[in-house]
This record gives C-alpha cells, sequence and structure tokens, in this order.
C-alpha cells in the first residue's frame, strides 16, 4: 500500500495525513519522515520544508494559508510538518494584507470554487492575479472591490 522502499520515500496519495489516520503503517512512516523535516519560512509568506534526500520530492512549498504546492496540496505531509513547527512555537510566515496574494489562492474567496493563476491581473500592489473556476476574473474584482470598500468605509469612520 504505502510507498516507501530501499530507495526512499516517495510522497504520493497513498502517503498523506487523511491515510496516517486510517492505516498505522501510514502513520509510522510519516512520523519518520516528519522528524526530519526541516523548516524555513522563506518570501516572507511560505514555509520551504526540506525532508532530506531519502523523501521524494524532497522539497515542498507551504503557503501561509497551508497549503502545498505540490498536488497533495492541504492532505501533504508537508503541512502536517508546518503545524508541527508552529506548534513547538517556530517562526510564523506573514499573513498578507487584505486584498494582496503572494500566490494564487486555492479557493475563490467570493464562492468557495476553485480558483486558478491568471498572470493579466497580477500587479505589484495587488499581488498574483487569479481566476475563479466558475466566474473567472469577474470575482477576482468583486473581491478587490469588497476589500477596497471595507478599507475606505473603516478610515471614514476613524
Amino acid at each position: 500500500m504505502a510507498t516507501s522502499d530501499s530507495k526512499g520515500v516517495f510522497l504520493d496519495s497513498s502517503l498523506t495525513a487523511s491515510q496516517a489516520r486510517i492505516s498505522p503503517e501510514v502513520k509510522h512512516i510519516l512520523i519518520d519522515v516528519l522528524k526530519e523535516a526541516i523548516i524555513v519560512v522563506i518570501h516572507e509568506y511560505f514555509y520551504r520544508i526540506d525532508f532530506g534526500p531519502g523523501v521524494h520530492p524532497q522539497l515542498h512549498i507551504v503557503s501561509h494559508d497551508l497549503y502545498c504546492t505540490c498536488a497533495l496540496e492541504a492532505d501533504c505531509p508537508s503541512v502536517v510538518a508546518v503545524k508541527v513547527y508552529l506548534r513547538d512555537g517556530g517562526k510564523p510566515a506573514k499573513t498578507p494584507d487584505p486584498g494582496y496574494f503572494p500566490a494564487a489562492p486555492i479557493f475563490c474567496p467570493v464562492c468557495g470554487a476553485r480558483a486558478c493563476y491568471a498572470p493579466e491581473l497580477s500587479s505589484r500592489h495587488r499581488g498574483i492575479g487569479w481566476k475563479c473556476s466558475k466566474f473567472g476574473g469577474s470575482h477576482y474584482w468583486q473581491h478587490q472591490g469588497s476589500i477596497h470598500r471595507g478599507t475606505t468605509e473603516s478610515k471614514s469612520v476613524s
């Protein structure tokens, strides 16, 4: 079942955090992998997790909102490694200001559908552009507008 052999550990859909909850074998393998993880904050908003040369892929990048850039996303053992790192007093990644995206969100903040990178919507002030899988760039602009309205309303109240 689990993908661990003499060449190392291969993090795939059989070695995920959710699989570890139901399989003692997977849990044992992942506990060993997590013990060796080296975690550092990079580019303010991300964590780089290095599992060492015996784990493939060796390096993972996890966002401030705890999604890995690999195909396993939130179910990746690197997300568990970051949670343990933070629980044990590790330096947290910075949370971006409202409306600024250091990476495309996994889910649309307006409707919750999947979101994807949209380079044409990127800007130095708003960060990485993204589109909603259901409503395209309109949800990007709706979200940016709501952030701007909230900022102006809070300034006018002060």
